[in-house]
């Protein structure tokens, strides 16, 4: 497997020093008194100013709301490639990095190759289209169904949803740690409900024809069958036992799995001080913490008010 996606299971002590450097990291981690102020500012100036005093200070630039928003990830992908130099690259690429690997390679699976300034991708792409080179296998499963699918983008959109789910999962495995398996069992579940309901929406539209919907039920409930929601999907013959099944299992639940759980599986792990665990926890609290901003940011590009943008935004902040 090439580096860029081996994932390694090491004892706890072997991450002794980055562990503790990143218990000094999280002191920089957003309050919510901060978010708040960021979403108050109506101009790009006063946002600039509350962020040059947060570590997002050297990052920080241009005079428009996208061009922080840039900033913005600037900075989580500054903390990706600083955290490469204390735990594999495997690591960071399959929990931090894996979207935009997917979808790549439904881009190309749906208008070819294109200009690939980075190497990686170069070869990924040789990968998925030959065969040739040393890459998860299930990145060339992906793409070689798309292809054939790739007239109803529909399809190919929840096909990547299924694949990264299963990629997410079973990479969680490789690392060895119950923390962060529950974290992507909880995920999972989650957004297995977030699949079936858009699902259910584009049956009902009239968007995907029962054959369609038949063969994305069986992908669904072969690759995920480690979770029952997933598995009982494959005893579904036609469309009204789907709608009956989503109504059921999905619209009339009142135990679904909502972003607090994820956040509470976090938050556990604050405790832990030792460990892959502390850096896994450490990102996906930033991760969150960047995409909300990028929520704010977006909001007051679009002139929507301060007080609009919050309501939108999980608490997820101390």
């Amino acid at each position: 497997m090439r580096k860029e996606f081996l994932i390694e299971a090491k004892p706890p002590e072997f991450y002794n020093y980055i562990s503790g450097r990143i218990k000094i990291l999280e002191i920089g981690l957003l309050s919510r008194e901060t978010v708040e102020r960021i979403s108050s500012q109506d101009s790009v100036s006063g946002v600039k100013e509350v962020l040059s005093e947060t570590p997002y200070r050297q990052f920080v630039k241009g005079e428009t709301f996208s061009s922080l928003t840039e900033s913005v990830f600037a900075r989580f992908d500054a903390e990706l490639s600083d955290m490469e130099k204390f735990v594999s690259q495997g690591f960071i690429n399959s929990f931090f990095r894996e979207k935009t690997v997917f979808l790549k390679i439904k881009k190309w699976a749906l208008l070819g190759k294109g200009e690939e300034e980075n190497p990686l991708f170069s070869d990924l792409f040789e990968f998925v289209t030959t065969g040739a080179g040393d890459f998860p296998f299930i990145f060339r499963e992906m793409y070689n169904e798309m292809v054939l699918r790739k007239e109803n983008p529909l399809e190919v959109g929840i096909l990547l949803d299924i694949y990264r789910l299963k990629f997410l999962s079973d990479s969680a495995r490789l690392v060895n740690s119950p923390l962060i398996s529950d974290y992507y069992l909880k995920y999972t579940e989650k957004s297995l409900k977030e699949i079936l309901a858009r699902l259910f929406g584009f049956v009902n539209s009239s968007l995907v024809d029962n054959v369609s919907l038949e063969q994305t039920l069986k992908k669904l409930g072969g690759m995920l069958s480690d979770y029952p929601l997933a598995k009982n999907l494959l005893s579904i013959g036609d469309r009204e036992g789907f709608v009956e099944f989503v109504k059921e299992k999905i619209f009339s639940s009142e135990s679904g799995i909502s972003d607090s759980e994820l956040r509470k599986v976090l938050e556990r792990g604050r405790f832990v001080n030792m460990g892959v665990e502390v850096v896994f926890v450490y990102l996906k609290r930033l991760q969150r913490e960047v995409s909300e901003l990028a929520m704010i940011l977006s909001g007051k590009g679009n002139g929507i008010s301060g007080k609009e943008i919050l309501e939108k935004v999980s608490a997820a902040y101390e």
